[in-house]
């Protein structure tokens, strides 16, 4: 602002901007899923959003989403839990690879550490899967 590069905002306007929302799909078992798009919405999903019977995935050793599968009090079955896996692996940072290694638990498995950044958990008791990064589903709007 001293060099006149940028301009000062003017004191009490601010913008209402709404926080985007993360993305949904509708699994073929009828399940929903929600993809988070950013590290703040990661830890929405995972810490406010979630349930202990939910389902929790991400991808093991790279970045990516959090993706949470909401049970709501169901059985997840194994195709919804494929389908999950391959949009975590779509969304994450190993998208061009042919093969991703997602890990998933239930939510109550993942425990978020005092005082870590937004989108930083630690999670126990884990399965793997092997899945192709497909986008599969189509986005609920």
């Amino acid at each position: 602002m001293q060099t006149g590069f940028s301009r000062r905002t003017k004191k009490g306007v601010q913008r209402s901007c709404s926080p985007s929302k993360p993305r949904k799909f509708i699994s073929s078992g009828g399940f929903t899923i929600l993809v988070g798009r950013n590290n703040v919405q990661n830890d929405q999903l995972t810490v406010k959003l979630s349930r202990k019977n939910d389902l929790w995935l991400h991808t093991k050793g790279i970045h990516s989403s959090h993706v949470l599968v909401v049970s709501e009090g169901k059985e997840i079955d194994d195709d919804t839990i494929l389908e999950a896996a391959a949009l975590c692996a779509y969304f994450s940072k190993g998208k061009e690879a042919p093969k991703v290694e997602v890990d998933y638990c239930p939510v109550s498995h993942v425990k978020k550490p005092v005082g870590a950044r937004p989108g930083m958990v630690v999670y126990e008791g884990h399965y793997s899967v092997l899945v192709e990064p497909k986008l599969l589903l189509e986005e609920v709007k």
